[in-house]
């Protein structure tokens, strides 16, 4: 609950997001988009973590990468070979006030080798967006690393949880993607019940891995241990018990 508080707190104070495509991004001189053909490689069906956008911003606040569906437009050829995407996505930035903000985004070469860099900028006119759509990118965001089975997961799954709750129950999640766009099970796959059965589950929860992470009070108390009321155990007398003769001992 502690945490929830202060993720809203946190929103009541800000007063600036910007939710920009890439395609309208002010580019350093040269910067170009590189062209991917009808799908970027991030949305491929073997996308993996490597494959991943990447974006930093100067100075305070936030930025998300938040890809963009996969809706493809054929209508340029009959026979599908001249497909486009509908874009490769946009910039979700979140500060404290209003500003013109630069930083650097990092997308993988066309040829597939390394990230292309590419310096932006965007004024402090773009911040026209709201505190929803920052946080349905967050959870875009952490739904993907989830999907993705990326390290780190117990904790995604906490933020996305977290995420969700602050969202309330008047904003709709991002719809699921379609089975051809997403060939990878949701995170919380219907076969994991197994784990009930297997002692899984309980490995998990022992770990803290799928229940939320305990928020710790702002001031804890402290507990001498010698003020703990222990456990009175009544003797037993086991001579009755025993039967007569030599006792044998256990091999172990």
């Amino acid at each position: 609950m502690l945490a929830l508080h202060l993720l809203a707190l946190a929103f009541v104070q800000s007063s600036a997001t910007y939710a920009v495509p890439l395609e309208e991004l002010e580019l350093a001189s040269g910067g170009i988009l590189p062209s991917y053909g009808y799908e970027p490689p991030w949305r491929t069906w073997d996308a993996d973590g490597t494959r991943i956008p990447w974006v930093a911003i100067e100075g305070e606040g936030d930025v998300i990468f938040r890809a963009s569906a996969a809706v493809l437009d054929f209508s340029a050829g009959d026979d599908g070979d001249d497909g486009e995407s509908s874009g490769l996505g946009s910039l979700v930035i979140h500060t404290r006030e209003a500003r013109d903000v630069v930083g650097r985004l990092f997308l993988p070469k066309a040829s597939g080798e390394g990230f292309l860099r590419l310096d932006f900028r965007v004024p402090a006119a773009r911040a026209t967006a709201s505190e929803s759509d920052f946080r349905l990118a967050e959870l875009e965001r952490y739904r993907e690393l989830l999907r993705q089975r990326l390290p780190g997961g117990a904790w995604f799954r906490h933020r996305h949880d977290e995420v969700r709750s602050a969202l309330g129950p008047d904003i709709a999640p991002p719809a699921d993607l379609e089975a051809w766009q997403q060939p990878r099970a949701e995170f919380r796959d219907p076969a994991d019940a197994l784990g009930l059965f297997s002692g899984g589950r309980a490995l998990y929860e022992n770990l803290q891995l799928e229940r939320g992470l305990p928020a710790s009070p702002e001031a804890e108390a402290t507990v001498a241990l010698d003020t703990l009321q222990g456990i009175t155990v009544r003797a037993l007398d086991w001579g009755p018990r025993l039967a007569p003769g030599e006792t044998k001992v256990d091999a172990l």
